[in-house]
């Protein structure tokens, strides 16, 4: 691992970058005082492929925030509290440009539809068409993540202790995978061949029958500790992390619960990143953080990479929601943001 190279993206403010690797492109948002904009940029050989200005065509205002970087087809989507924008991949210019309003949505796409969780709502939209076709509200607060697909059936976790399976057709609920208590599941959920597994705010981390929703096992973790994981579907792994009021990361057999290693270890932004090592970062004794690769098969750090500028205020900055750490990969490189607005390129 070494420190390839230092994006300096101009931005004042931070913002959610949304970074997408699309080949040897890295495409990303920047904020600068009155101005907005999405910018793709080659990794390899440096300079700027295109930039797109982004402004609400709706309000004719300088938009704030942008959510999303999903690839379909030829295009690139995102979406802003306002609307949803495609943009051509090789040239950067619009595609279309749809009117939803939104409430800090994650993105997802099954076949030729978009899916935007808001709040406690899923709208589906035809990206052929550019229509909605269906949206529902949930008896939750807030959904958590992006609606994912397995085997023609959808599933989004909930705020409300449930992991929910919905029809694809009218997004009724068919099916949900209950934790204990009233915490947040906090975390996607993770779909491993006939089993769903998941850590959560509750103190469990629970593998469910897929089919039934019955638990089929479950290993205890601090309540109320941030949960963070990367799931292995490859090997039959979740490795689960958690942070502030306990700081532990474990590996754990999805097939029977059994406990592969512990270690303790404050680690935010965890990141699977090829089948032998995870990408994450760690805070030390002293304070500081540091970018790691972690090996799966021991948990011991294979590399570390000290980033100048980092240090500050970056825990508050993780534990804010309109501030989070992204860390996104191809290849060669991994790339990710820090407190500073700027990214950092990482070769593998």
């Amino acid at each position: 691992m070494k420190l390839y190279r230092k994006i300096e993206t101009g931005a004042r403010t931070y913002n959610y970058f949304c970074p997408v690797f699309v080949g040897d492109r890295l495409i990303y948002f920047v904020l600068n005082n009155d101005s907005a904009f999405i910018r793709c940029e080659d990794v390899v050989e440096g300079g700027v492929v295109w930039e797109y200005f982004v402004n609400d065509a709706f309000t004719s205002r300088c938009v704030q925030q942008l959510y999303g970087g999903i690839v379909w087809q030829n295009r690139i989507i995102f979406a802003t509290e306002r609307m949803i924008l495609s943009l051509d991949l090789e040239t950067g210019t619009e595609q279309s440009e749809m009117k939803v309003l939104t409430d800090k949505p994650d993105l997802s796409v099954v076949g030729n539809n978009l899916f935007v969780t808001s709040g406690n709502e899923i709208i589906k939209i035809d990206l052929v068409k550019g229509k909605i076709i269906k949206r529902k509200k949930y008896r939750v607060k807030w959904l958590v993540g992006p609606v994912l697909e397995d085997d023609g059936k959808l599933y989004v976790a909930t705020s409300n202790s449930k992991i929910l399976r919905i029809s694809n057709d009218d997004l009724t609920e068919t099916l949900n995978y209950k934790y204990p208590g009233t915490w947040s599941v906090g975390v996607p959920a993770g779909i491993v061949g006939d089993r769903i597994v998941g850590s959560s705010y509750s103190q469990y981390v629970i593998c469910f029958d897929k089919n039934t929703g019955e638990p089929l096992w479950q290993k205890k973790k601090k309540a109320g500790s941030e949960p963070s994981q990367v799931i292995d579907a490859d090997k039959g792994i979740i490795y689960s992390c958690e942070n502030i009021n306990n700081k532990h990361i474990t590996a754990l057999r999805i097939s029977d619960g059994k406990k592969l290693w512990d270690k303790e270890a404050e680690i935010w932004g965890i990141t699977d990143i090829d089948s032998k090592s995870m990408a994450g970062f760690l805070k030390s004794d002293n304070g500081d953080y540091e970018f790691v690769q972690i090996d799966k098969k021991t948990g011991e750090l294979i590399a570390a990479q000290d980033i100048p500028k980092m240090h500050k205020n970056l825990e508050d900055q993780f534990r804010s929601y309109s501030m989070p750490m992204e860390i996104v990969h191809s290849d060669q490189f991994v790339a990710f943001v820090c407190g500073t607005g700027d990214i950092y390129q990482i070769q593998w």
